[in-house]
């Protein structure tokens, strides 16, 4: 079977994006289902893109692009339910956090055939509207690092953050100490225009003669210099870490796949709450970034017994949820279709 994928976020040079689209790709062909088509997060489409790819369903990586009513949500959802209204395609929404939409958006969801959302608490706020969905842990899960060997733990780490205020923040504590290091989440310049490719360009001079006369720059000017490439190399850098605190939710993911001890900044959902909700944590290891400071860092750094079981068996039972998923849509796939079961 041949499936677009919609909100394709390859192209948002993002680690844990990246690791996701990858996963979804890779889970759906194990299930006997290929993306002959991808729609990248942001762009907007129609019945047409997909002519020509002979299409016979599609899935929607919802990550966080649908609270609060944002107009990417809006205008995902429109585009949606005109391409479903011009094909009749079935449409499986997974990976999603859904919080805090106005009802409107909530209108058309009925399009959807199935839903799989990324936390309990996202099924909660569906449910207030009569819509069903399924919890399925996130799609950075499917990736196994049991395996990775790293030696001792050391140093802490912080990542940036979806907003820039938040990042320069994050940068300003990490160069408080030589023991810190910094790792933003977006990985490459590989995609920027050539507009971009200048700006960066001034920027990186500005932050070199900032470093001349002794002045730390702000983290838009530096971020640069910091990039890890390879999501691998990023995973064994965050595998090798005492702690890492975190403003991003698939920071946050990797962390927890490396059981890696974290301090989590929340962001622009419930989505980092909901997670740590789901796998039983308490509220401790949530913070504000004005809170945290050496003693935060020095009683969290390890993790107790309780926590090491409770992400070991959220850690098991993601795998298997996700692979249910793929089956659950193929089977859905099949019924429609049985030729294409046969």
């Amino acid at each position: 079977m041949n499936f677009a994928l919609i909100n394709d976020t390859t192209l948002d040079s993002h680690h844990g994006c990246d690791i996701v689209t990858k996963n979804i790709k890779n889970v759906l062909y194990k299930h006997g289902i290929e993306v002959s088509k991808s729609i990248y997060c942001g762009k907007r489409f129609s019945a047409q893109d997909l002519v020509g790819f002979d299409i016979h369903g599609i899935v929607v990586n919802g990550e966080g692009t649908l609270h609060h009513s944002q107009q990417r949500a809006i205008d995902l959802i429109d585009d949606l339910a005109e391409v479903y209204k011009a094909t009749s395609l079935p449409i499986y929404l997974i990976n999603a956090t859904i919080d805090a939409n106005e009802l409107a958006l909530y209108e058309s969801f009925p399009m959807f055939r199935k839903i799989f959302v990324r936390e309990t608490r996202s099924k909660i706020e569906l449910e207030k509207y009569g819509i069903e969905s399924t919890v399925v842990p996130d799609m950075t899960f499917y990736s196994d690092y049991s395996g990775l060997v790293v030696g001792t733990r050391s140093g802490v780490g912080f990542t940036d953050s979806v907003y820039q205020d938040l990042s320069s923040q994050m940068y300003r504590h990490y160069a408080k100490s030589d023991d810190y290091s910094y790792l933003p989440l977006i990985n490459s310049n590989k995609y920027a225009s050539r507009k971009q490719i200048i700006r960066q360009a001034k920027r990186k001079m500005y932050a070199f003669f900032m470093k001349l006369v002794g002045i730390v720059a702000d983290e838009r000017y530096v971020k640069y210099q910091y990039y890890i490439e390879n999501n691998d190399d990023f995973v064994e850098k965050i595998a090798g870490l005492k702690l890492l605190v975190t403003a991003r939710y698939h920071g946050l993911c990797l962390a927890i796949q490396t059981r890696t001890p974290f301090i989590a900044v929340a962001g622009n959902s419930h989505k980092v709450q909901g997670l740590l909700e789901d796998i039983g944590f308490s509220k401790s290891r949530l913070a504000k970034l004005a809170d945290i400071n050496a003693e935060l860092i020095a009683a969290l750094d390890s993790y107790s017994d309780e926590e090491l079981s409770l992400l070991g068996d959220y850690l098991q039972a993601a795998i298997v949820n996700i692979e249910q998923m793929a089956a659950e849509i193929v089977g859905d796939m099949q019924s429609r279709m049985p030729v294409l079961g046969s």
